[in-house]
C-alpha cells in the first residue's frame, strides 16, 4: 500500500467521479483506476460501487475511509517534519492573480508550513496581461490559458508554466425557480438551450477578461441575458445564492462557492467540453530571487510537474 494510493482513494471518495478526481489530482484516468485496483487488491475487498457513470463508497469503503484519512494526515505530518529541513527560505514572494486567487492557497499553505519566515503577497489583479509590464514588481502571474502576453517586452521577460486543466460548470442556487427541475445528481450533463431566457452573472463586455459564459451560450444558440456584470466572486455568488441568476464556474471555485451558497448544484453542459488551463507565469530565472526560485520549484512538485530547465 502506497502513500499515493491512499491520497487517490480519498479524492475518489470526495468527487465520486473518476474523471473529476483525475482532473483535480493532475493524473490520467487510467493511472487513477490502476491505483484503486491495486489498493483493492491489497485490501482484498472492493471499496466502491458503480452507479451509472459515478462511483459510491460501499460498506467496506466507508469502513476504510476514516482510517485512510487519519493515516494520510499522519504521513503528511511526518513528511512535513522531514522536508522542513530542506526548505528554510526567508524572503518575499509576490504573485499577481488574473484568475481566482484562492486556487493557489492549498499550495501556498503547504509552502508556508515549510517556510514560516517567507512573506507571500497574493494580489487579485483586475486587468489582463497586456497591462502588466516586465518592470512591475511581481515574481509570478496566475492566469488562465485565455490570457495572452501581447507585448514583446513581456514575452522577453515572462515564462509560462501550465499547472492543471479543469472543467467549467453551470451552477445554480436552491432559491432559483429552475432548481427543482434539474437532475438531483451533481455533475450530470444538461442541455443549455432551455436556459436561453434565464439571467446569468457575466463580466462586462468591455472587461479585458475573456468570459466563457458568452462563448458557451452562443454555442448553445442564444446570447445570454445578464442580470449582473461583475468580476467580483463574492457578488457573483450572492446573486446565485439569492436565486437572482445562474453562472458558470470552474472546478477550482466550487468548494468556495458552496461555502457562500449552501445547497449549490453544478452541471456539465452537454455537447460542449468547457475547460480551461490554469497557468503560472514566472519571470526569467535570472530575475527571480532565491526565495522565488525555491517557491517555484515547490509549485512544480505540488502539482506533480517535471523540473523546469528553461531560463
Amino acid at each position: 500500500m502506497e502513500f499515493k494510493q491512499i491520497e487517490y482513494f480519498l479524492q475518489l471518495a470526495r468527487f465520486e467521479h473518476v474523471s473529476q478526481a483525475a482532473d483535480f489530482l493532475g493524473v490520467t484516468q487510467p493511472t487513477l483506476s490502476k491505483s484503486l485496483r491495486l489498493l483493492e487488491q491489497d485490501l482484498g475487498v472492493p471499496l466502491f460501487d458503480r452507479v451509472g457513470n459515478r462511483i459510491r463508497l460501499n460498506a467496506a469503503g466507508r469502513a476504510f475511509y476514516d482510517y485512510a484519512q487519519k493515516a494520510l494526515q499522519n504521513l503528511q505530518a511526518g513528511s512535513l517534519t522531514a522536508r522542513r529541513t530542506l526548505y528554510e527560505t526567508a524572503g518575499t514572494i509576490s504573485i499577481a492573480c488574473l484568475t481566482f486567487a484562492p486556487i493557489l492557497m492549498p499550495c501556498i499553505a503547504d509552502y508556508s508550513l515549510l517556510n514560516p519566515l517567507t512573506n507571500l503577497e497574493l494580489l487579485q489583479y483586475n486587468h489582463n496581461l497586456s497591462h502588466i509590464s516586465a518592470t512591475d514588481n511581481y515574481d509570478f502571474i496566475l492566469a488562465s490559458a485565455q490570457d495572452k502576453i501581447t507585448e514583446e517586452q513581456n514575452r522577453q521577460f515572462w515564462v509560462s508554466q501550465p499547472l492543471f486543466s479543469e472543467s467549467f460548470y453551470l451552477v445554480i442556487g436552491p432559491k432559483h425557480a429552475r432548481f427543482r427541475d434539474l437532475p438531483e445528481t451533481d455533475g450530470e450533463e444538461i442541455d443549455l438551450a432551455p436556459f436561453s431566457e434565464e439571467r446569468f452573472v457575466t463580466m462586462n463586455l468591455e472587461n479585458n477578461f475573456i468570459d466563457l459564459t458568452y462563448h458557451v451560450c452562443q454555442r448553445a444558440g442564444f446570447f445570454p441575458h445578464s442580470r449582473f456584470q461583475t468580476d467580483d466572486f463574492l457578488i457573483k455568488m450572492h446573486a446565485v445564492r439569492d436565486g437572482m441568476a445562474i453562472a458558470f464556474l470552474p472546478d477550482a471555485c466550487l468548494e468556495d462557492a458552496r461555502l457562500l451558497c449552501p445547497g449549490l448544484r453544478h452541471f456539465r453542459v452537454s455537447d460542449y467540453a468547457s475547460r480551461r488551463t490554469v497557468t503560472l507565469l514566472r519571470k526569467k530565472k535570472r530575475l527571480l530571487s532565491e526565495t522565488a526560485l525555491d517557491f517555484y520549484e515547490f509549485v512544480l512538485e505540488f502539482f506533480n510537474l517535471p523540473a523546469d530547465t528553461r531560463e
